[in-house]
């Protein structure tokens, strides 16, 4: 972090952490984990610019390296499409909706994209709020836990009805989501088919939801 990039980095095998420091927690935060096939170091390469994030090992790794001058050949053009075809996907939502391009490709830049299979966990109940998610594919059921008592429920979950479930392409969850740091999860969000989401972390998302509120 703080450094001049000079490379991009694809992880061969292992993985690694990306950490952004919180200032309002005053300590570093974990953004997303990158494993085999994903790289890291892009955006500081496009942006001439000193990193923005430190990048942890998680175990032993072996990264491939692409120095600036190459990666600028061949792969700037095609994040410069994928970069508008996602800014285009946010502005669907209707929290992004009044936001100009340039903020929604600055959001699209941080953007990680995920698979879930059917009857996975995408987040649990009372989970701490890391990201706030996008589907762009598939469907979501979201979950409530309910009281042992209550027999109407198998397993003690109680399934939402509209508009909290279920979710679909152009929906977002949680839904009661505010921008405050440390805020927890409302419900069990579960892969209901296989579904694919867009995720932003909320380190990332909030001071633009901050400067846009003022």
């Amino acid at each position: 972090r703080r450094v001049h990039g000079l490379r991009w980095y694809i992880v061969f095998s292992g993985s690694v952490r990306v950490l952004v420091f919180d200032e309002s927690a005053g300590h570093d935060r974990e953004v997303a984990r990158i494993g085999p096939g994903q790289g890291f170091g892009d955006i500081a390469l496009r942006k001439t610019a000193p990193r923005a994030a430190s990048v942890v090992t998680c175990e032993p790794t072996i990264l491939l390296a692409l120095a600036k001058e190459n990666y600028d050949l061949i792969v700037g053009k095609y994040h410069e499409r994928r970069l508008t075809i996602m800014a285009e996907f946010l502005r669907r939502f209707g929290i992004f909706s009044d936001y100009r391009l340039a903020t929604l490709r600055a959001l699209a830049d941080v953007v990680v994209v995920k698979s879930y299979a059917p009857g996975e966990v995408i987040l649990d109940d009372g989970d701490s709020l890391q990201f706030l998610f996008f589907v762009r594919q598939g469907r979501v059921v979201a979950r409530k836990r309910v009281a042992l008592e209550d027999t109407t429920a198998a397993a003690g979950w109680l399934t939402l009805s509209a508009p909290h479930s279920p979710l679909l392409a152009f929906d977002h969850f949680p839904q009661t989501f505010t921008g405050d740091i440390g805020q927890l999860s409302p419900a069990r969000y579960v892969a209901e088919s296989a579904v694919e989401l867009a995720l932003i972390a909320v380190v990332s998302l909030r001071p633009m939801l901050t400067s846009k509120a003022k």
